[in-house]
């Protein structure tokens, strides 16, 4: 497998620094939806790990882009990381959202 570390350093950091607008927007966009104990800086900060991740992963053998890959891996990183912090577990959280479904 072809990773990054074989590729030019130089790149490597012009894609994170192009990408790091990316992270934020991203992670601002999932806390749409979520309770204010979230912190946004948390999500930012799985993002940045994530897609540090992704560039060090990232085999263009396989014909994807840099830019589509870092975004599956920031966005999955940061629903990872919520259902971490979740008390609740995923099978009951999706049986409230059914029922308030229901009653809405």
């Amino acid at each position: 497998m072809t990773t990054s570390a074989s590729l030019d350093p130089a790149y490597e950091e012009k894609i994170i620094k192009e990408m790091l607008p990316t992270v934020k927007r991203i992670a601002i966009d999932v806390m749409q939806n979520l309770p204010k104990n979230v912190q946004l800086d948390d999500l930012i900060q799985e993002g940045v790990l994530a897609l540090l991740s992704a560039v060090r992963r990232y085999d263009p053998t396989r014909g994807s882009n840099i830019y589509s890959f870092a975004v599956k891996r920031i966005k999955g990183a940061m629903y990872d990381y919520l259902r971490k912090i979740d008390w609740m577990p995923r099978n009951l959280r999706k049986h409230v959202k059914d029922v308030e479904k229901t009653i809405y």
